[in-house]
């Protein structure tokens, strides 16, 4: 049986604010469920929604860089105010012709203003700078009642508040963002790929990997390994380090882990400009995954946690900028390692199957990840999580839910903008339909 799924009816393709104004205004006069798309890259499904009216975004173009963007005569900086349809492949290339870099993750078709910044927004640049929520300095936003209104430090700080990581599509349309630009620079992106003998060798050398977590200091570098099966993918970026000082560093945990028996397969090391390494051209689309997620502290590497998945390394920056006032989870300022499980399928697979892949990454692998923790309190990035968390209050929000909630009843007081496991679903189904 056929039906129209979990995709809008209709769609407001916007190209001027008005346009923006138009659909959300008619939207709350007829009590139609809405959704808000910038790029679309939402593990958790909130940039659609069944039987809705969708605002797209993905026109809004607008880039300006400015090397001294006040507010209320304070210099901020250096930054660029960007529409919130900008793609990182777009930003990058125009803020390499200026000198600049920004803090952005790696998909080319990624809108940095959109969901990515709201949910917090984690970098390969984050161990330097921080998220890219600790990097937002303005936002202009149409808000529930059709009005648009700039959002900062000093004019609305509260929603600023809530829009530096209290999640996408929760408290209006983001039409452009403000976002704090760098001097560009050189980095190394280091990749080693080695075939590993058996599955037992994999915990091993995973217990390895956690023993030599430290090895690199405070030097900014970023990592991510991946474990599929019996495959070990290692990415390293080292800022500001040479191809022999980044093979240098990683040696000592190399040496070990072929010592457990892992066979390099390749070996391969680029040094450039930081905007050209991040710079894809475009992404692959059309996997069929859903994501489960945890932040793990650096207390927990005292207690090797016995877990194979894949880790992004988020140190330095990100705990520094625990005085930055953001709905960003705590959690992210003590974590070292943010841990990601999944699970997939193909067009074969029955809808009762995937069910059952659904529930046992909710109930079976998710569990092993907060377990690794040691926490009773485990925190995940919202942006890469699972929709199905049990307590996603607590989860995603952690102590700053409270704060939220009221923000959202002050802004949007009839809950216009509702997504899955975002501030304000509890009320709802899970379709953001009906309430409970």
């Amino acid at each position: 049986t056929c039906a129209q799924g979990n995709v809008p009816l209709y769609a407001v393709n916007a190209t001027m604010v008005k346009h923006i104004q138009a659909g959300v205004r008619f939207a709350a006069r007829y009590d139609l469920r809405l959704a808000v798309k910038s790029s679309g890259h939402d593990y958790l499904g909130r940039s659609t929604a069944k039987n809705s009216l969708l605002i797209w975004v993905h026109y809004f173009q607008n880039i300006t860089f400015t090397e001294s963007f006040n507010i209320d005569g304070m210099n901020l900086g250096s930054a660029v105010t960007l529409g919130s349809g900008v793609g990182l492949h777009t930003i990058y290339t125009a803020a390499e012709s200026v000198g600049k870099m920004v803090v952005g993750g790696s998909a080319a078709t990624v809108a940095l203003g959109g969901g990515y910044i709201q949910g917090g927004g984690h970098s390969a640049l984050s161990p330097s700078f921080g998220l890219a929520s600790d990097n937002a300095l303005q936002f202009e936003v149409v808000l529930a009642s059709g009005e648009l209104i700039t959002a900062n430090r000093k004019s609305y700080p509260d929603l600023f508040w809530a829009l530096r990581g209290g999640g996408g599509g929760s408290w209006g349309v983001v039409t452009s963002a403000t976002i704090k630009t760098y001097p560009t620079f050189n980095a190394t992106y280091y990749t080693v790929t080695a075939a590993l003998p058996s599955v037992e060798s994999v915990s091993s050398i995973m217990t390895s990997h956690a023993r030599h977590i430290f090895d690199w200091g405070d030097i900014g570098h970023y990592y991510s390994i991946s474990v599929t099966p019996l495959v070990l993918v290692f990415e390293t970026l080292f800022p500001n380090t040479s191809a022999e000082d980044a093979i240098a560093l990683t040696a000592p945990f190399w040496g070990e882990a072929i010592s457990l028996g892992a066979v390099v397969l390749t070996n391969s090391t680029t040094t450039s400009l930081v905007n050209k390494l991040f710079s894809r051209l475009d992404d692959s689309v059309g996997i069929m995954q859903a994501l489960g997620s945890r932040l793990i502290p650096a207390a927990a590497y005292h207690d090797i946690p016995d877990i194979v998945g894949k880790t992004h390394v988020r140190t330095g920056k990100v705990a520094e900028n625990a005085n930055i006032s953001s709905a960003v989870t705590p959690k992210w300022r003590t974590a070292k390692n943010h841990f990601v499980t999944s699970v997939s399928w193909n067009e074969s697979t029955t809808p009762e199957e995937v069910q059952a892949l659904r529930e046992a990454l909710t109930t079976q692998l998710v569990p092993l990840l907060a377990n690794a923790t040691g926490e009773t309190d485990s925190g995940a990035y919202f942006n890469e999580a699972d929709v199905h968390e049990p307590d996603s209050q607590t989860t995603f929000f952690g102590g700053n839910y409270a704060r939220l909630s009221q923000i959202k009843a002050n802004y949007d007081p009839k809950d216009l903008f509702i997504v899955g496991a975002g501030v304000g679903s509890e009320r709802w189904d899970e379709y953001g339909l009906c309430t409970v």
